[in-house]
């Protein structure tokens, strides 16, 4: 991103002052520029990529949603409002090479590599027609169809073009069976071999792709409507056009392109469907026409080489050669008077009136093979597709506009914004991007005046980032006597700690299948932006019925340093407000949509215990005489909290309020909602407790203990100090600073009562009070009014009724490796105040010499958390479009599921939801302003989690870390498969781990992924280092694989396969990698065990025993053929096959305790998913409402254990070398 000004205007009211970053498409005048220095493409605004599953071929646009078709045979189609994928159907038998829409949209018409032309009905997406040929026509390249003759002309390989007529079938058009057609021979593939025989074709469907889809008639083109030799080479585009014959300005007239360099002009008999048609020109351009558009009397011609010639129809001679690109032009299209053109290299071009280039972008990482253009509501729309496996959707509304006059607000307009406010590193809590934050104030600054908003910056200090402060009059005739005030922050959380595990650059907008990804869309740059342009929306069609104010501050991760004071010198500026409303925090799942209105409180606090002596040696100095300050601080922390996580503190758990009728009926309503997404969550009641005690109780937390020194030498020294640092939250009818006075002095009582030598230091890092709204009141009225109205699906004029997508047997076969991955949800309402060591306030005790002692034992228990909620029990939904982070996949929705949220009688309806985070800011609103507040979530709740692949992470971690085992040499690592890759996760890891411990090898390393599906490949393979080269292929790892891969990698890593290969598959699959190995070349293979509830005592406390689950697990697997053992299995397999050395090493959890905490957030979610499952699998439940019962009943008894265990995972590695 360009360097912007850093001079900050401190007041501006004038509406002039409009950053010219902000505008929507930005271009480059290379009309004006030196050729000799051209420039790399300028970037267009951010566009939308949605993920196809093979190459794009075809695109066209209807007024809801894009068409694409694809390589295979697929037709897909993405919504334009939510850009998900809502139709996916196997149209042809080989590759849909064309799209055609008619004129009034009811009428899809694609044709193929199988020489067949499919109608189908773009309403419910049945196939209306097939129309065979009887000719060898080879590929169908071109398709187009006359709505006023109902005919359909194509052009093919064999250079001919054909029609036919579909407003009637006659007698003389000839109706098939399928069966009859399937039996049809090909010329080429259907010829004898040299012995004189046929190779028996398979039966549809062996070959494990998707049956075409059938219905409607079948039929073939007339034999004499056929006219062979239409042109001299391929006939690649055609195009109907009116307004040709001055004669007849309605006579629609055909222009062909070929790859004989010409394009020819047919005229159309008008009254006569079947007649042929006749030759009226044609143009030579001397290089094959690959595409063709026409606008008024102008067409445009797209050669292969990259030239661009333009014609003059009414004269039929070359106006204009253009020679901008350098690849082949395969897409040409014009809106508004501008020629847009994409060629092979992946690179837009944008022509004007004048033929000047006025602007171009890179689209695609590889070929551009088709574009489409199109309008969506009030929306221009162009889309492009590649064979990189995307659709880039783009907004170009802008090209319609006048010059100086400003664009429409809309919702691509806001995401170009975004990906410039995400640009900026605006990380509050790190000094070095100080300069950064104040940059990114200042632009959304200027973005507020540019919207009509008269803004100011207010100083919070000299260290400390300003507060944009922005205000929108009313417009409307009827305003009404209110003013609303929007608190968000544009500061966000660092990306460096977790940079390796990021699937994107934080800092880089990129979208991808409906989801925006990048530090700060969810919290909370995007809800600013969101709110700011709803606004301004308002504003400009006079209908904003109230004032709006915005306070946008900057330090809301660092603890809102000077906010209080900042608003409060200013509260005269701001004036008076009468509703309070915030975007700032999470959904309870990724379905339905909530409204909060509670947040906990919070007491951050440090407890210190010191000792005037230097570090000891505790072979020279321990004894029981001497106080050690780490003894005293274990013993000091005992105190604090008693059984079941009852806070010790006096005072700290009377004061809840107590629960009316009216909140028990909301956690009802809740356990009702989520219970219907979330058939694993086993106990209703135990999940309404676990939300009444996470929200509307108070709770002590420790979350660290740390002593200063050296690591290596902490076994034997006695540390001069020990540090704890804890947080209480606290509930409505608590304030911060009064809970903060009792920790204080409790913790000094209970430190005299241990009559010790040492000091102890009490330090308050963090204060916040907190806030329970009023969700009976107007506000939430009107929000929930809102929501419902957004969310509730208009089925009168939604025009498309596709029927829910499904997945093949192979993707779900993909899916299910994943679908045991958990994650767990951030504590959306909490700000990163809590690991700023600021100290509010400090008090240090010297002990009185007092002594006692006080025993405790305490049991945790774990009850549903928000991790259980966030589990991927269902397809994700894309209705706000924001993320924080990268998926690591997308897993399809389980039966009689749909992606849709809940709804009633009324419409959907929001969750009404309290948190037990907090917002420090909320309630000092609130009380500064005298103004209830509401707090509309705008992230699902998946949305931060989807940052890390846990469980990729976790068994990373067991491995200590190493990706390739130890004992595979890595000098001589320079072809590599990863096999199953899933993700690609271990693959794109490689290139930073080999450069770790082999920093030498300067040869090119190529690094292959390989799975059955390519829906969780990544969406990009780029790597910042030129020596590795990453490509993603699919392919089953049961099958053998191509002859060009066998002895081709130094190393195969494969993993994780233990519920997705049966015992008998091993064979195979040890097989298929033996193949693809060189001479010496490795096998690395990574299992867990099958059993994941076998348990670890912890120290000095009894073990109990879990009954029945283990066997439950053994008997599951063994049932459907699963190894229970799949390394042993790997182990037995490749020693058969012939490996010259085989191993297997194990990892167990037992020896890391420093993982145990992962190892619980795995293991549980596996329990919840697996077990109702598992016993009805096993016919020890007869459905799964049984299953749920019994599980509940051993999920208590772990929710019981799980302070006392910890579970057991074991994961081993097989690494088996190859002979020479």
């Amino acid at each position: 991103m360009p360097a912007m000004d850093p001079t900050v205007l401190v007041e501006s009211d004038s509406t002039s002052e409009i950053d010219e970053q902000t505008k929507t498409w930005e271009t480059s005048h290379s009309a004006h520029e030196d050729p000799t220095h051209p420039e790399s493409p300028v970037e267009c605004g951010i566009g939308h990529r949605v993920q196809a599953s093979r190459s794009v071929l075809a695109l066209v646009i209807d007024n809801e949603c894009v068409f694409a078709g694809l390589q295979g045979g697929d037709i897909v189609a993405w919504s334009l409002e939510t850009y998900d994928l809502v139709l996916s159907v196997h149209a042809h038998q080989e590759s849909v090479l064309d799209l055609y829409l008619s004129e009034d949209g009811d009428l899809l018409f694609s044709s193929g590599g199988d020489s067949v032309i499919n109608v189908w009905s773009t309403r419910t997406f049945d196939r209306l027609y097939s129309i065979h040929t009887h000719h060898d026509v080879g590929d169908i390249f071109a398709v187009a169809y006359s709505s006023s003759l109902n005919t359909i002309y194509c052009g093919g390989q064999n250079t001919s073009i054909q029609w036919c007529g579909i407003s009637q079938v006659d007698a003389a058009t000839t109706q098939l069976s399928t069966a009859q057609l399937s039996k049809r021979t090909h010329r080429f593939f259907d010829s004898r071999g040299p012995d004189g025989s046929r190779a028996p074709r398979p039966e549809p469907g062996s070959d494990g792709v998707r049956p075409i889809t059938e219905g409607g008639q079948v039929l073939t083109f007339k034999r004499d409507h056929h006219k062979l030799f239409s042109h001299h080479g391929y006939v690649y585009t055609m195009l109907l056009v009116r307004g040709l014959i001055e004669s007849a300005p309605n006579e629609e007239v055909l222009l062909t392109g070929a790859g004989d360099g010409v394009v020819k002009l047919w005229r159309l008999e008008q009254d006569k469907a079947n007649a042929v048609p006749s030759q009226m020109a044609k143009l030579q351009n001397g290089d094959p026409v690959l595409s063709i558009a026409v606008d008024g009397s102008f067409l445009y011609c797209g050669l292969a080489g990259g030239a661009l010639n333009i014609w003059n129809l009414d004269s039929h001679q070359l106006v204009k050669r253009i020679t901008r690109h350098t690849g082949d032009l395969w897409a040409v299209d014009i809106i508004h008077g501008v020629a847009v053109c994409g060629d092979s290299n992946g690179v837009v071009k944008k022509f004007n009136s004048r033929f000047e280039e006025v602007g171009s972008w890179a689209a695609h990482e590889g070929t551009m093979l088709a574009s489409a253009a199109g309008q969506y509501k009030d929306r221009l729309i162009y889309a492009t597709g590649g064979n990189d496996n995307t659709v880039g959707i783009w907004d170009v509304t802008e090209v319609s506009l006048s010059q100086g006059e400003l664009p429409r607000i809309n919702n691509d307009e806001m995401v170009n914004c975004l990906a410039k406010f995400v640009g900026f590193k605006t990380v509050s809590a790190s000094p070095k991007f100080s300069g950064e934050c104040n940059q990114g104030a200042a632009f959304l600054r200027r973005h507020c005046i540019y919207l009509g908003a008269k803004t100011k910056l207010l100083t919070t200090g000299e260290d400390t980032n300003p507060i944009v402060h922005a205000r929108f009059n009313a417009t409307s005739p009827n305003k009404v006597d209110k003013t609303i005030l929007f608190y968000g922050h544009y500061d966000v959380v660092g990306a460096d700690a977790n940079r390796a595990k990021w699937k994107t650059e934080p800092f880089q907008l990129t979208s991808m299948d409906g989801f925006l990804y990048g530090r700060g869309v969810s919290d909370n740059k995007g809800p600013i932006l969101a709110a700011l342009y709803a606004a301004a929306e308002l504003a400009r069609q006079k209908a904003l019925p109230c004032d709006v104010v915005f306070l946008i501050e900057g330090e809301e991760e660092s603890g809102s340093q000077g906010f209080h004071e900042t608003v409060r010198a200013h509260k005269a500026q701001i004036g008076p407000v009468d509703w309070i409303l915030l975007a700032n925090s999470y959904w309870l799942d990724d379905f339905n949509p909530c409204l909060t209105y509670g947040l906990r409180g919070v007491v951050h606090a440090n407890l210190i215990v010191s000792s005037d002596h230097p570090d000891l040696h505790s072979g020279i100095d321990g004894s029981a005489l001497l106080d050690e300050p780490l003894k005293d601080l274990t013993l000091l922390m005992s105190t604090l909290v008693g059984p079941r996580g009852r806070i010790n503190i006096p005072g700290v758990q009377d004061p809840v309020l107590p629960l009316t009728e009216a909140e028990k009926q909301r956690y009802a309503d809740i356990a009702q909602i989520l219970l219907q997404r979330h058939p694993e969550i086993a106990d209703r009641e135990a999940l309404i407790n676990s939300l009444m005690h996470r929200w509307r109780e108070p709770s002590l937390t420790i979350h660290s203990i740390e002593v200063p020194g050296n690591n290596k030498s902490t076994t034997t020294t006695i540390s001069r100090k020990a540090k704890a640092s804890l947080s209480v939250r606290l509930v409505p009818n608590q304030e911060a600073d009064d809970i903060a006075a009792k920790l204080t002095i409790y913790a000094q009582e209970q430190y005299d009562l241990l009559g010790s030598q040492n000091d102890l230091t009490v330090e308050i890092t963090g204060k916040s009070d907190p806030w329970l709204g009023d969700p009976d009141n107007e506000m939430f009225e009107t929000l929930d009014e809102a929501i419902t109205a957004a969310w509730t699906p208009d089925q009168q004029n939604q025009k498309h009724q596709y029927p829910p997508i499904q997945r093949n047997s192979q993707e779900r076969a993909t899916a299910s490796k994943e679908s045991s991955l958990a994650v767990k949800r951030k504590d959306s309402s909490d700000s990163l105040a809590s690991h700023i060591d600021r100290i509010i306030m400090s008090t240090t005790t010297s002990s009185a010499g007092k002594k006692s002692s006080r025993q405790q034992s305490s049991l945790s228990r774990t009850v549903p958390t928000s991790s259980t909620l966030t589990n991927k029990s269902g397809a994700i939904s894309s209705s706000d479009s924001t993320r924080e982070t990268s998926p690591t996949t997308r897993t399809e929705a389980p039966i009689n599921s749909t992606a849709e949220p809940v709804s009633g009688p009324s419409g959907v309806r929001p969750i009404y939801i309290r948190e037990g985070g907090s917002i420090p800011t909320i309630r000092f609103l609130e009380k500064e302003f005298s103004a209830p507040a509401a707090n509309l979530p705008c992230g699902q709740a998946s949305d931060n989690a989807h940052l890390l692949n846990r469980q990729q992470e976790f068994f990373t971690n067991l491995l200590n870390n190493d990706l390739i085992h130890p004992s595979i040499p890595r000098h001589s690592l320079n072809t590599i498969a990863d096999v199953a890759t899933g993700t690609g996760l271990w693959l794109t890891s490689l290139p930073k781990y080999l450069r770790s411990i082999d920093n030498h090898n300067r040869s090119t390393r190529t690094l292959h992924g390989f799975d059955i599906s390519a829906d969780q490949f990544p969406s990009s393979t780029k790597t910042t280092d030129p020596g590795y080269e990453v490509q993603f292929l699919v392919h089953d790892i049961r099958d053998r694989f191509p002859e060009s891969y066998r002895g081709r990698y130094d190393l195969v890593n494969v993993g994780h396969l233990i519920a997705a290969l049966r015992e008998e598959e091993y064979a195979v699959a040890v097989r298929n990698l033996f193949e693809i190995l060189k001479p010496n070349g490795h096998l690395q293979w990574t299992e867990s065990k099958a059993s994941t509830i076998g348990t670890i005592q912890l120290p000095t406390l009894e073990v109990k025993s879990i009954p029945g689950v283990d066997e439950l697990f053994d008997e599951s697997m063994s049932r459907v053929g699963f190894s229970l053992s799949p390394a042993h299995t790997v182990q037995q397999f490749a020693m058969e096959m012939g490996f010259a050395r085989v191993e297997r090493y194990t990892y167990s959890i037992s020896e890391r305790a420093d993982l145990r905490a992962q190892a619980r957030d795995w293991h549980g979610t596996i329990w919840r998913t697996v077990v109702p499952r598992a016993l009805v699998q096993v016919g020890r439940a007869g459905s799964m409402q049984e299953a749920r019962e019994m599980a509940k009943q051993w999920m208590k008894e772990i929710e019981r254990e799980y302070g006392v265990f910890w579970p057991t995972v074991d994961m081993q590695v097989v690494v088996a070398r190859k002979g020479e």
